[in-house]
């Protein structure tokens, strides 16, 4: 009987010390775009997209974010001109996380600043 005790202790130890990482280590958190840290762009919107492996919970700038099966997600954000800081957070149950950062500039093009309308003079 003690064998067998001594038999299962060393399963599970074996098992949990295979799969430490899994359980006790960092998410694997991948951005696909922006791939860049920093990036500029014309338009007032963007879709951040990435994969998420071994996380409990993923947040964009601490709004949660929604994984599907495969471990994918998206987000459409809506940028403010000039500098938008935005920070990926995947986390664990037992806390472990990863962040990522990304610096979006969002410089409004010539079009987009310009009227739809011209006067017209009343001479």
């Amino acid at each position: 009987m003690r064998i067998f005790q001594l038999t299962d202790f060393l399963v599970v130890v074996g098992y949990f010390g295979l799969r430490f990482s899994k359980i006790l280590g960092r998410p694997s958190l991948t951005i696909f775009y922006p791939t860049e840290s920093l990036i500029a762009v014309s338009s007032s919107e963007i879709v951040i997209r990435g994969s998420l492996a071994d996380g409990d919970k993923l947040t964009l700038n601490n709004e949660e974010v929604t994984v599907n099966a495969e471990g994918l997600w998206f987000k459409n954000i809506s940028l403010e001109p000039g500098l938008n800081v935005i920070e990926v957070k995947a986390k664990k149950f037992l806390g472990r996380e990863t962040k990522i950062t990304r610096r979006i500039s969002y410089e409004p093009s010539f079009e987009t600043l310009t009227p739809t309308s011209t006067p017209t003079s009343t001479d």
